[in-house]
């Protein structure tokens, strides 16, 4: 009988493993969707602030600040989709192995019901994140020109 080396467990056979590997996964794939989460949500406050003080700045014919304001408005727009995608890509990462450790934890227990996990199509979601930053620093564009021509 040949004797175990120290540190080697045969993954096949160690179900504690598995679910502690299933764990670290899915943490990590959660908590880089609920980071870009948090990025939409504050693109959203931020925004909402940006176009409040756009609102005010022309009310108050006040159009060269309403520039800044817009193009500080392109800006977040640029960050947020670019650390938003960031993010998203970091959590793909994870997907392959979140569903290939929920299959061998479902085949290990005989639960078929236990194959939640199933990779999403990336390219459509970020093809429409794409396309709706896109028109935010279209709109934050013209409405700096929008402003930029009322200054004159």
């Amino acid at each position: 009988m040949a004797a175990e080396q120290p540190g080697k467990h045969p993954h096949e056979d160690d179900t504690a493993l598995l679910i502690a590997a299933l764990n670290h996964t899915m943490a990590w794939h959660e908590t880089r969707i609920d980071r870009g989460l948090q990025v939409i949500n504050y693109f959203v406050v931020a925004g909402a602030v940006l176009v409040t003080a756009y609102a005010s700045a022309l009310g108050g014919k006040h159009y060269g600040i309403a520039v800044a304001i817009a193009l500080s408005g392109m800006a977040l727009a640029i960050l947020a989709f670019i650390v938003g995608r960031q993010q998203r890509r970091a959590a793909a990462e994870a997907e392959p192995a979140l569903a290939e450790l929920q299959g061998r934890v479902a085949s290990k227990l005989q639960v078929d019901s236990f194959r939640i996990y199933k990779p999403e199509v990336r390219g459509q979601r970020e093809g429409a994140a794409a396309i709706t930053f896109a028109l935010a620093v279209l709109l934050s564009a013209g409405s700096a020109i929008y402003a930029a021509i009322h200054s004159r």
